[in-house]
């Protein structure tokens, strides 16, 4: 199978594709994600550990006061 011409042009003519395994290929994008949870925590100013990379699904409410 030939490579595309993007794949050929970025990495040249002796490129070959990888015949990784899904969970070898899972397994790297978990550590590409712990990795990169590593980088955005030593990034960070002062942010707990227990408060990285939390989300919440509940609704926000936020109420508007007006001051005369």
């Amino acid at each position: 199978m030939r490579p595309t011409a993007f794949i050929e042009q970025h990495y040249g003519a002796s490129f070959v594709q990888s015949s990784a395994e899904s969970a070898q290929l899972a397994a790297a994008v978990v550590i590409q994600r712990v990795l990169a949870l590593g980088n955005a925590h030593a990034a960070s100013l002062s942010v707990s550990h227990e408060l990285l990379d939390w989300c919440s699904s509940g609704e926000i409410v936020t109420p508007a006061r007006a001051q005369c």
